[in-house]
């Protein structure tokens, strides 16, 4: 099992956000929709052997996605599980601001086998930083 945790905060006051939700999908189906909780902190749980997308959205902001592959995970590299600690950062939705490019994931993991553990494409996460920065 990979467990997926982390807090979300608002990207320009820093401060928690609470009641986000963060739905789950698994391998393009909807499994799960779980809220942070008062101080912005999530957690779920993914099974190995699917591909999934975390959408994270709250009323008010631009809603965020990620997508973690947990296939391709020798039987080996899967005893004691995984962990992932991932923070997330929403931007105050504001009328008139192209946010498209936040429909496509903002980063990708998979499993990495030289490093034996789930990996971000950190090409791909600058390239998506570097777009969400012209907003």
């Amino acid at each position: 099992m990979v467990v997926v945790f982390g807090t979300v905060k608002d990207f320009s006051t820093a401060k928690k956000i609470d009641a986000v939700t963060v739905t789950v999908f698994k391998n393009g189906g909807k499994l799960v929709e779980v809220p942070s909780n008062a101080s912005g902190k999530y957690e779920v749980n993914l099974d190995y052997g699917a591909e999934y997308k975390l959408l994270l959205a709250k009323k008010g902001y631009v809603s965020k996605n990620i997508v973690i592959d947990t296939r391709n995970i020798p039987e080996e590299d899967r005893s004691g599980g995984h962990g992932m600690n991932i923070d997330f950062t929403l931007m105050a939705d504001m009328p008139g601001v192209d946010f498209s490019v936040l429909l496509e994931p903002f980063g990708k993991a998979k499993f990495d086998p030289a490093a034996a553990t789930i990996s971000w494409d950190i090409e791909y996460t600058s390239r998506m930083r570097d777009a969400q920065a012209r907003c």
